[in-house]
């Protein structure tokens, strides 16, 4: 009760409270329970993931069974609530599930991670941001390009940090609203890029023709967008 006062106070409204306390209870019990089924998953994600060893870090996972979806939710939640890599995660879902699955399963987990992440730092940081905003003329003007569509173009870029672009966002006059759907559409081309670009790395054999033409996919389309946002400065 005290904690949903304290966040009425600092502007979230009652859907983000419900998200909020939801989602802990939830998460905390998932983190409870794939410890308590292996004591040493932890220690062993971290060790391979350090190592870079993405095939042993698939199979590792993969020994979990129907398990092993959630656990890979989980993780990619952890990655974008605490700015670690989600690259090794996005490329074993590719592994383990398919394209099409492991797409699937990657997009849940970066969705989930970066509400629940907007909503950590809107709890935590948003007032004193206001204060901040308020007096600073450059901060004021970069405010005022918080709406979705902005939201929405940052979140299509593969490789984008996350953690980064949530943060701006909970600081921000964005909504949660908006934020929500910006996130929940912009969310499914970067991961459909990456997940494909990672599944497709490890298979270079056997699927180099495609990994190199979504590598000059990802730069033309990186190119295309600076020359938009030349053009309409020029304008």
């Amino acid at each position: 009760v005290a904690v949903t006062r304290k966040m009425r106070k600092k502007g979230c409204g009652r859907e983000q409270i419900i998200i909020f306390v939801v989602s802990m209870l939830i998460v905390g019990f998932l983190l409870w329970y794939i410890n308590y089924l292996n004591p040493h998953f932890y220690k062993t994600i971290w060790q391979l993931s350090a190592r870079g060893d993405i095939m042993g870090l698939s199979e590792y996972i993969a020994s979990f069974g129907y398990f092993s979806a959630i656990i890979t939710i989980v993780l990619l939640a952890i990655c974008n609530m605490t700015g670690l890599p989600t690259i090794p995660f996005l490329t074993v879902a590719g592994i383990i599930f398919g394209i099409i699955p492991g797409i699937i399963i990657s997009w849940l987990g970066e969705f989930i991670g970066c509400i629940l992440s907007f909503v950590f730092t809107r709890f935590f940081f948003r007032a004193h941001a206001e204060k901040l905003i308020e007096k600073n003329n450059m901060l004021t003007r970069l405010d005022s390009y918080s709406n979705m569509k902005s939201m929405l173009i940052a979140r299509s870029i593969p490789y984008s940090p996350n953690i980064l672009i949530t943060a701006l966002g909970a600081v921000s006059s964005l909504s949660f609203k908006a934020h929500f759907w910006a996130t929940f559409i912009g969310k499914w081309p970067s991961v459909i890029i990456e997940v494909f670009l990672g599944h497709d790395l490890l298979n270079l054999a056997e699927h180099g023709l495609r990994f190199i033409f979504l590598v000059v996919l990802c730069i033309a389309g990186y190119f295309y967008m600076r020359w938009r946002k030349n053009s309409k400065n020029r304008k």
